[in-house]
């Protein structure tokens, strides 16, 4: 077990299920949120987000209440 990284443990609710994405909270490889949908993945990382929240200016209004939530989330479980 030497050498194992020791990762915090996600709540239950880290997913937002939309009408046409999924976001996602996920830790591998690094804190991130990730937007799933038809078109493809981004990935858009927890502490870019907390510092420029202009990443999230070309997402949906629904998408962007869900990036909200999660990043509120990982800000109060402190998972940064």
């Amino acid at each position: 077990m030497k050498g194992r990284r020791k990762y915090r443990q996600l709540p239950l609710f880290t997913s937002v299920k939309l009408d046409r994405s999924t976001v996602r909270l996920k830790s591998m490889p690094f804190p991130h949120i990730e937007i799933r949908s038809n078109e493809g993945c981004i990935m858009l990382p927890v502490k870019e987000l907390l510092r420029a929240k202009r990443l999230i200016d070309g997402l949906s209004p629904t998408e962007r209440r869900a990036v909200m939530e999660l990043l509120e989330l990982a800000r109060t479980m402190n998972y940064l």
